[in-house]
Protein backbone atom coordinates (compact mmCIF):
# COMPACT_ATOMS: atom_id res chain seq x y z
CA UNK A 1 0.00 0.00 0.00
CA UNK A 2 3.10 2.19 0.08
CA UNK A 3 2.22 3.86 3.38
CA UNK A 4 3.70 3.72 6.93
CA UNK A 5 6.76 1.49 7.02
CA UNK A 6 6.90 1.97 3.26
CA UNK A 7 8.94 4.44 1.27
CA UNK A 8 10.96 6.98 3.21
CA UNK A 9 9.59 10.51 2.98
CA UNK A 10 6.48 9.79 0.92
CA UNK A 11 4.16 8.14 3.44
CA UNK A 12 2.32 11.39 4.24
CA UNK A 13 1.77 12.10 0.54
CA UNK A 14 0.40 8.61 -0.05
CA UNK A 15 -1.84 8.72 3.02
CA UNK A 16 -3.21 12.05 1.78
CA UNK A 17 -4.36 10.26 -1.39
CA UNK A 18 -6.27 7.82 0.79
CA UNK A 19 -7.68 10.72 2.80
CA UNK A 20 -9.02 12.41 -0.35
CA UNK A 21 -10.50 9.12 -1.56
CA UNK A 22 -12.07 8.40 1.85
CA UNK A 23 -13.51 11.91 2.15
CA UNK A 24 -15.08 11.44 -1.29
CA UNK A 25 -16.61 8.08 -0.35
CA UNK A 26 -17.90 9.17 3.06
CA UNK A 27 -19.32 12.41 1.65
CA UNK A 28 -21.25 10.48 -0.98
CA UNK A 29 -22.54 8.12 1.71
CA UNK A 30 -24.08 11.01 3.67
CA UNK A 31 -25.19 12.95 0.59
CA UNK A 32 -22.82 15.90 0.98
CA UNK A 33 -20.32 17.57 -1.33
CA UNK A 34 -16.79 16.27 -0.64
CA UNK A 35 -14.57 18.90 0.97
CA UNK A 36 -11.23 18.89 2.73
CA UNK A 37 -9.58 21.88 4.42
CA UNK A 38 -12.47 24.07 3.19
CA UNK A 39 -11.63 23.14 -0.41
CA UNK A 40 -14.08 21.30 -2.64
CA UNK A 41 -12.89 17.96 -3.96
CA UNK A 42 -13.76 17.80 -7.64
CA UNK A 43 -13.48 15.23 -10.39
CA UNK A 44 -9.84 16.11 -11.13
CA UNK A 45 -8.72 15.42 -7.57
CA UNK A 46 -10.63 12.14 -7.48
CA UNK A 47 -9.20 11.12 -10.84
CA UNK A 48 -5.61 11.84 -9.81
CA UNK A 49 -5.95 10.26 -6.37
CA UNK A 50 -7.46 7.13 -7.92
CA UNK A 51 -4.63 6.96 -10.46
CA UNK A 52 -2.15 7.33 -7.62
CA UNK A 53 -3.78 4.53 -5.63
CA UNK A 54 -3.97 2.20 -8.64
CA UNK A 55 -0.44 2.88 -9.90
CA UNK A 56 1.38 1.32 -6.96
CA UNK A 57 -0.32 -2.11 -7.18
CA UNK A 58 0.19 -2.12 -10.95
CA UNK A 59 3.90 -1.40 -10.50
CA UNK A 60 4.08 -4.51 -8.32
CA UNK A 61 1.74 -6.87 -10.18
CA UNK A 62 2.93 -6.26 -13.77
CA UNK A 63 6.65 -7.08 -13.25
CA UNK A 64 5.61 -9.89 -10.90
CA UNK A 65 3.51 -11.47 -13.65
CA UNK A 66 6.19 -10.94 -16.31
CA UNK A 67 8.81 -12.63 -14.11
CA UNK A 68 6.52 -15.63 -13.53
CA UNK A 69 6.31 -16.10 -17.30
CA UNK A 70 10.11 -16.24 -17.68
CA UNK A 71 11.33 -19.66 -16.50
CA UNK A 72 15.02 -18.73 -16.77
CA UNK A 73 14.62 -16.34 -13.85
CA UNK A 74 12.31 -18.55 -11.80
CA UNK A 75 15.03 -21.25 -11.63
CA UNK A 76 17.28 -18.91 -9.63
CA UNK A 77 15.11 -19.37 -6.51
CA UNK A 78 16.39 -21.59 -3.71
CA UNK A 79 12.94 -22.18 -2.21
CA UNK A 80 10.00 -23.70 -4.03
CA UNK A 81 6.24 -23.41 -3.89
CA UNK A 82 4.57 -20.52 -2.07
CA UNK A 83 7.87 -19.25 -0.63
CA UNK A 84 9.02 -18.47 -4.15
CA UNK A 85 5.89 -16.39 -4.77
CA UNK A 86 6.34 -14.56 -1.45
CA UNK A 87 9.97 -13.68 -2.19
CA UNK A 88 9.15 -12.43 -5.67
CA UNK A 89 6.21 -10.37 -4.39
CA UNK A 90 8.38 -8.80 -1.70
CA UNK A 91 11.09 -8.02 -4.26
CA UNK A 92 8.81 -5.86 -6.41
CA UNK A 93 6.69 -4.49 -3.54
CA UNK A 94 9.76 -3.02 -1.84
CA UNK A 95 11.06 -1.71 -5.16
CA UNK A 96 7.75 0.06 -5.81
CA UNK A 97 7.90 1.44 -2.25
CA UNK A 98 11.45 2.74 -2.89
CA UNK A 99 13.04 0.51 -0.24
CA UNK A 100 14.72 -1.98 -2.53
CA UNK A 101 15.20 -4.64 0.16
CA UNK A 102 14.72 -8.34 -0.41
CA UNK A 103 13.85 -11.48 1.52
CA UNK A 104 16.72 -13.43 0.02
CA UNK A 105 16.57 -16.99 -1.18
CA UNK A 106 17.21 -16.21 -4.82
CA UNK A 107 19.84 -14.53 -6.97
CA UNK A 108 18.69 -10.96 -7.58
CA UNK A 109 22.00 -9.58 -8.83
CA UNK A 110 21.04 -10.21 -12.44
CA UNK A 111 20.60 -7.64 -15.21
CA UNK A 112 16.88 -8.42 -15.47
CA UNK A 113 16.12 -7.78 -11.79
CA UNK A 114 18.47 -4.79 -11.64
CA UNK A 115 16.82 -3.06 -14.60
CA UNK A 116 13.25 -3.95 -13.67
CA UNK A 117 13.73 -2.94 -10.03
CA UNK A 118 15.30 0.34 -11.14
CA UNK A 119 12.39 1.13 -13.45
CA UNK A 120 9.83 0.18 -10.79
CA UNK A 121 11.64 2.34 -8.20
CA UNK A 122 11.74 5.30 -10.58
CA UNK A 123 8.06 5.05 -11.47
CA UNK A 124 7.03 4.23 -7.90
CA UNK A 125 8.59 7.45 -6.66
CA UNK A 126 8.14 10.04 -9.40
CA UNK A 127 4.98 8.89 -11.16
CA UNK A 128 3.07 8.94 -7.87
CA UNK A 129 4.58 12.31 -7.01
CA UNK A 130 3.42 13.59 -10.40
CA UNK A 131 -0.19 12.72 -9.60
CA UNK A 132 0.16 14.28 -6.16
CA UNK A 133 1.61 17.49 -7.61
CA UNK A 134 -1.31 17.66 -10.06
CA UNK A 135 -3.69 17.48 -7.10
CA UNK A 136 -1.74 20.22 -5.32
CA UNK A 137 -1.90 22.37 -8.45
CA UNK A 138 -5.64 21.82 -8.73
CA UNK A 139 -6.15 22.77 -5.07
CA UNK A 140 -3.99 25.89 -5.49
CA UNK A 141 -6.48 27.33 -7.99
CA UNK A 142 -9.42 26.93 -5.61
CA UNK A 143 -10.52 29.49 -3.06
CA UNK A 144 -11.35 28.20 0.41
CA UNK A 145 -15.04 28.49 1.15
CA UNK A 146 -16.40 29.84 4.41
CA UNK A 147 -16.75 26.95 6.80
CA UNK A 148 -20.30 26.74 8.09
CA UNK A 149 -20.67 23.11 9.06
CA UNK A 150 -18.29 20.30 8.24
CA UNK A 151 -19.67 17.69 5.91
CA UNK A 152 -17.13 15.10 7.03
CA UNK A 153 -14.77 15.71 9.94
CA UNK A 154 -11.32 14.31 9.02
CA UNK A 155 -10.26 14.64 12.67
CA UNK A 156 -12.95 12.36 14.06
CA UNK A 157 -12.45 8.81 15.28
CA UNK A 158 -15.09 7.56 12.85
CA UNK A 159 -13.23 9.05 9.89
CA UNK A 160 -9.96 7.56 11.13
CA UNK A 161 -11.56 4.14 11.37
CA UNK A 162 -13.07 4.55 7.88
CA UNK A 163 -9.69 5.63 6.49
CA UNK A 164 -8.01 2.57 8.02
CA UNK A 165 -10.75 0.31 6.64
CA UNK A 166 -10.43 1.82 3.13
CA UNK A 167 -6.64 1.36 3.18
CA UNK A 168 -6.93 -2.29 4.25
CA UNK A 169 -9.74 -2.98 1.78
CA UNK A 170 -7.89 -1.47 -1.20
CA UNK A 171 -4.74 -3.34 -0.23
CA UNK A 172 -6.60 -6.65 -0.02
CA UNK A 173 -8.41 -6.08 -3.31
CA UNK A 174 -5.11 -5.28 -4.98
CA UNK A 175 -2.91 -8.06 -3.62
CA UNK A 176 -5.16 -10.82 -2.25
CA UNK A 177 -4.79 -13.19 -5.26
CA UNK A 178 -0.99 -13.03 -4.96
CA UNK A 179 -1.12 -13.27 -1.16
CA UNK A 180 -3.34 -16.36 -1.45
CA UNK A 181 -0.74 -18.06 -3.68
CA UNK A 182 2.22 -17.01 -1.53
CA UNK A 183 2.24 -16.15 2.17
CA UNK A 184 -1.29 -17.32 2.99
CA UNK A 185 -0.68 -20.71 1.38
CA UNK A 186 2.66 -20.99 3.17
CA UNK A 187 0.92 -20.16 6.45
CA UNK A 188 -1.74 -22.80 5.79
CA UNK A 189 0.89 -25.44 5.01
CA UNK A 190 3.05 -24.54 8.00
CA UNK A 191 0.22 -24.87 10.52
CA UNK A 192 -1.67 -27.66 8.75
CA UNK A 193 -4.72 -25.49 8.15
CA UNK A 194 -6.04 -27.64 5.34
CA UNK A 195 -9.47 -27.15 3.88
CA UNK A 196 -11.10 -30.58 3.78
CA UNK A 197 -7.76 -32.12 2.89
CA UNK A 198 -7.63 -30.37 -0.48
CA UNK A 199 -4.22 -28.81 0.18
CA UNK A 200 -1.65 -31.65 0.31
Amino acid sequence: MNDPLGSVGTEVLNIFMYVIFTVFITSLMVGKLPEIMSLKIGSREIRYSTLSLVTHPLLVIIPFGITLLLPQFMTSFVNTGPDKITQLLYEFATAASNNGSEVGGFVTNQPFFNYVDGIVMLLGRYLLMGFQLLIAQSFSYKKPKVQVARTVDPGSFLFGFTLFFVMILLGLLSFFPILALGPLLAFAKAFNLFILGVIP
